[in-house]
């Protein structure tokens, strides 16, 4: 049962019950929240009173049950108006996108933040598509029983200025069919200092600046994805880059909001590129865990030798690799380059 009126501008603020015929409360409603912590995720957008009514419920016999609608306040009027769903469950998603602006230099990867409102007992993967063949996604599925996860989004090397307009769907099937949805852009916007909201923008850019002269081609990833990670131990993922090592040693890679449980141990400079080393501990991971990673590139400014010498050079976020899908399993699986 789900009450649709204030999502249509109605000023009724319901409250749904479930009676049974004796009288006796089966489940009852007043205000329905989607939410992760203090983030609100829901197809609201800027409202911030969730009054709208829904509840899942599993009768205990058969029998005769009374669906009772009323204002929580006492509030009534011809205004009041609303519409009540009665139905079996309808499994279903809606996806958001945040932020809805990324720029990076031509050629280079942002991470993205993809939200997946599951409804309804739909708990399956989801696939992220780019509609624009001018970004390339990088870690574009959302596992199963997962409501968000950060991918990345690659643009094409230019030699000149560009937008582009970002066109995410997303596929999944539902018993036995594929679903499309849209992904609609948005933002992650604070409310009142505590609470965020997921506000709904018109459009997604992505603001390329163009390449110079010196500039090398981006960095792909070797291997087959996903990295299978045993639980407990080490595995390598390998990069290939056409930019020098003498480069490399000038730079510092971090894992931007790992998963709890994954660390680098080591970082080592190959042939024609660069070997990260990860540890999944097994004492916070479980097997079958899926995940991306996402590796931040800085620049790595020396600390003076001279304690009492002071430098104005910070170390400042250079860019970001693509996203790097990893599972966690029992099973060792070796990566060669």
């Amino acid at each position: 049962m789900e009450v649709y009126a204030r999502k249509l501008n109605s000023p009724l603020n319901s409250l749904l019950k479930i009676i049974d015929e004796n009288g006796k409360i089966i489940r009852w409603n007043d205000d329905y929240i989607v939410k992760d912590k203090f983030l609100h995720e829901s197809t609201t957008g800027l409202m911030t009173h969730h009054a709208d009514s829904y509840i899942t419920v599993t009768f205990p016999e058969t029998g005769i049950y009374y669906i009772q609608i009323s204002d929580a306040l006492n509030h009534g009027g011809k205004a009041y108006a609303y519409r009540l769903r009665i139905s079996n469950p309808q499994p279903d998603f809606t996806l958001f996108s945040s932020p809805s602006t990324l720029n990076a230099l031509a050629g280079g990867t942002v991470p993205i933040t993809v939200y997946a409102i599951r409804k309804e007992g739909f708990t399956g993967p989801i696939k992220i598509i780019s509609k624009n063949k001018k970004l390339k996604i990088s870690g574009g599925v959302i596992p199963e029983n997962r409501d968000k996860i950060i991918m990345t989004l690659t643009a094409l090397p230019e030699e000149y200025d560009y937008i582009n307009l970002v066109k995410l769907i997303g596929k999944a099937k539902i018993k036995g069919n594929e679903i499309v949805r849209r992904v609609i852009p948005a933002d992650n916007t604070m409310q009142a200092f505590l609470y965020r909201h997921l506000v709904g923008a018109k459009e997604s850019l992505f603001f390329c600046k163009k390449l110079n002269r010196r500039a090398k081609p981006p960095v792909r990833i070797i291997g087959s994805m996903p990295v299978k990670i045993k639980n407990g131990s080490e595995t390598e993922i390998f990069f290939k880059s056409a930019v020098g090592r003498r480069i490399f040693k000038k730079l510092k890679i971090e894992l931007d909001n790992p998963p709890e449980g994954i660390t680098i141990t080591n970082i080592n400079l190959t042939a024609n590129g660069f070997a990260i080393k990860l540890h999944a501990d097994n004492k916070i991971l479980k097997p079958n865990y899926k995940d991306n990673l996402i590796f931040a590139v800085y620049n790595n400014i020396p600390k003076p030798k001279n304690k009492k010498r002071k430098t104005n050079r910070k170390n400042f976020r250079i860019t970001t690799l693509p996203a790097v899908p990893i599972e966690i399993t029992e099973e060792i699986s070796l990566l060669k380059e």
